[in-house]
């Protein structure tokens, strides 16, 4: 990781610790690319190599939460490609009416802390 980009941390609904890097300067456009090309039976491939994850997760179960994850990071671009997103980075980011839209749409902690550092 360089000093341009930053490292989001989230997990999926069963608990899998996701993480994955943007360019602070681009952070909107690299989400969203990251969201449409997030390829669940690949993570699913790449997780189920582990015996722990195996025995924690059955296929089905793993698919289900990866569809859910990839649902989530499709809602979440498309929130950051509208309207909230233009918004979100003109130093709105104190006012109760921003942190109000970002709890209506649920976006998660780790993408407000960036929006907040990409309103200074």
């Amino acid at each position: 990781m360089d000093c341009y980009e930053l490292e989001l941390e989230t997990w999926t609904d069963g608990g899998v610790n996701m993480f994955f890097y943007v360019d602070k300067n681009n952070i909107i456009n690299e989400f969203r690319e990251y969201a449409e090309s997030f390829d669940i039976d690949e993570e699913i491939d790449v997780l189920r190599e582990d015996r722990c994850y195996r025995d924690a997760f059955t296929l089905k179960e793993s698919i289900a939460d990866f569809e859910a994850y990839k649902n989530l990071l499709n809602d979440i671009a498309e929130e950051l490609q509208g309207n909230v997103s233009k918004s979100l980075f003109n130093n709105s980011l104190k006012t109760p009416e921003t942190w109000a839209k970002l709890k209506i749409i649920k976006i998660p902690v780790f993408l407000v802390n960036i929006m907040f550092l990409k309103s200074y």
